[in-house]
């Protein structure tokens, strides 16, 4: 068993414990019934919570950054949707050899310049599965964002957040 697995569990064991102490403390369904709405309140409540707290880092670091890092992040807000955009395209559009755009963005954030689009194409996907009022798939989400492979999109999503689309989607929904 590895270690993140072990994790898991401990991270789904601490999720139900208040759901064990209600059913071992109610002899009341109604008592029962209201309680256990109040857990899946708050644990909305918390998820919620934890993605405005990310978002607000966001845009706090958006705030901070440099005009390079704004207009950067100008240009890939303009073209993530094309699959056609990528690290050639960037650096002809923002006007600076392939290995100065690198190295600007390596050292301002740490990023290739391809990670800086490919992490910007993966929160946006994350935005549209959270708020997917149209019910779009994930293929189609991936193809939105600029993948062209769907498993790519997938492989991509899992190592950046540390769960599958189908498993965020699958959070979002409990």
């Amino acid at each position: 068993m590895d270690q993140s697995y072990e994790e898991k569990l401990q991270y789904v064991d601490r999720l139900l414990e208040p759901v064990r102490d209600a059913f071992l403390k109610s002899e009341n369904p109604e008592a029962l019934q209201h309680r256990l709405m109040v857990v899946l309140e708050n644990s909305v409540r918390f998820r919620d919570s934890f993605l405005q707290s990310e978002e607000a880092d966001r845009q706090a670091a958006l705030r901070k950054e440099s005009p390079f890092i704004e207009r950067a992040i100008q240009l890939v807000e303009q073209r993530y949707s094309d699959s056609e955009f990528g690290v050639e395209e960037f650096c002809r559009s923002i006007g600076m050899s392939r290995s100065l755009a690198g190295k600007r963005l390596r050292t301002e954030l740490g990023v290739s310049v391809g990670l800086f689009i490919r992490g910007y194409r993966l929160r946006v996907a994350r935005e549209m599965l959270l708020h997917n009022d149209n019910r779009r798939n994930i293929t189609e989400i991936a193809y939105n964002v600029g993948f062209n492979d769907p498993k790519y999109f997938t492989r991509c999503f899992t190592k950046e957040f540390g769960f599958s689309p189908s498993e965020f989607v699958g959070q979002i929904d409990s």
